[in-house]
């Protein structure tokens, strides 16, 4: 292996365990590195922002660059350049990136380094590729890592390759932020919701541009739901251009006063809002994974995924919940109701200390630190001077 085995360089949009999606999986994934890599130092490039997970701070082995600062046009190129200049004094012999777009910049690190490279997958960015760049961006990094076999399966199909060249990389989650509670009675009077009422839960963006989350599917449900359990409530919590549409719809269906938008939910308040529900409900159609299920379940609430992306590999493939067709209506309100009603033979979700530990068991940070040892011995065993042994 070419380069300075000491310094690997990290390629990101950026690193935040609490934004969720590609942050997080970033943030995850550099500690774990760091973890397992003790004595590799790590020159972070970042496009969008800083790195403000407190457990890796700047220093010694873990420098961080941001272009965050420049108008977003100039900032591709800013972070090309600015990873090769610095790949010509660090020597890095290895380059990681968390998003695909960043493949390219660090192809041309190798070709003047001889860096080899490790590329992220994460779902619908390459689901479908198309782009013959994408495809050939892809085909000359030296390993991949896919964070749901959904994903690695279709981009075997894409490249035409064997799924196990593919390395699978579960996702985690940050156990700190998340314990079970009971339902907190200043969300309940915030959102004039009665004690002892149903409540259901969507976290996730409201993107007008992608509507595949699912609050619509949900929401389409409840005129029936209604009728069995009158006091239900549906909390949809995040924010985004998709809400006008999401809130004309429930008047169309005559649930408004049933559908609660509780907008942008800070930190401090996020275990509180998993807890307040009875169960998580999030029937999406594009998800790459879906930590929101893995953090909902660890607070002891069950969850319900769809079949048609990478969701049901975030429930434990149906053990933390349910899992439906998020196209048929009546699976997902059969789910609904059995998750509120309790009438249901799934005797795991109706203990929640129970829940907690299988999901920590499962997902939690041993755990993921595990895959990422396998994953980089994997890597450094095809390497012909590779490093020695993670053990």
């Amino acid at each position: 292996m070419s380069g300075n085995r000491k310094n690997w360089q990290f390629w990101a949009p950026d690193i935040d365990t609490k934004g969720g999606g590609v942050g997080a999986c970033s943030a995850f994934i550099l500690r774990a590195l760091m973890e397992v890599l003790p004595d590799v130092r790590f020159d972070v490039r970042l496009r969008n922002g800083q790195m403000s997970d407190s457990r890796m701070p700047n220093g010694r082995r873990c420098r961080a660059h941001s272009v965050a600062s420049l108008p977003e046009r100039l900032r591709p190129v800013a972070l090309s350049l600015g990873g090769i200049w610095s790949s010509l004094f660090d020597r890095p012999s290895v380059g990681f990136t968390s998003h695909i777009n960043f493949l390219p910049a660090l192809h041309a690190v190798r070709s003047i380094r001889g860096t080899k490279s490790i590329g992220l997958l994460l779902g619908c960015e390459v689901w479908d590729l198309g782009h013959k760049g994408r495809v050939e961006a892809l085909r000359k990094a030296d390993r991949l890592w896919s964070i749901s076999n959904y994903t690695r399966q279709r981009v075997a199909r894409e490249l035409d390759i064997d799924a196990e060249e593919i390395d699978l990389l579960p996702l985690t989650f940050d156990h700190d932020r998340f314990e079970i509670r009971e339902k907190s009675p200043a969300l309940l009077k915030r959102h004039g919701i009665a004690p002892g009422s149903p409540v259901l839960l969507t976290v996730a963006r409201l993107s007008a541009a992608e509507q595949y989350k699912g609050q619509d599917r949900v929401i389409r449900q409840l005129p029936d739901l209604l009728k069995e359990y009158p006091r239900l409530q549906y909390v949809i919590a995040g924010r985004g251009d998709d809400q006008l549409r999401l809130e004309k719809l429930a008047r169309e269906c005559g649930v408004a006063e049933h559908v609660i938008f509780a907008g942008f939910v800070p930190d401090e308040e996020i275990c509180d809002y998993y807890n307040l529900a009875d169960v998580f409900v999030m029937p999406s159609t594009g998800e790459g994974f879906g930590i929101v299920f893995l953090e909902s379940a660890v607070c002891g609430r069950p969850v319900i995924a769809g079949n048609r992306d990478a969701s049901p590999e975030a429930t434990g493939n149906g053990k933390f919940g349910w899992i439906v067709d998020p196209y048929d209506g009546g699976q997902l309100a059969a789910a609904i109701g059995a998750a509120i009603s309790g009438r249901h033979d799934n005797e795991l979700v109706k203990n929640r200390e129970a829940l907690r530990r299988e999901v920590l068991a499962d997902y939690g940070w041993p755990t993921f630190r595990g895959h990422v040892e396998r994953n980089v011995n994997t890597f450094l065993e095809l390497q012909q001077d590779a490093f020695p042994l993670v053990r």
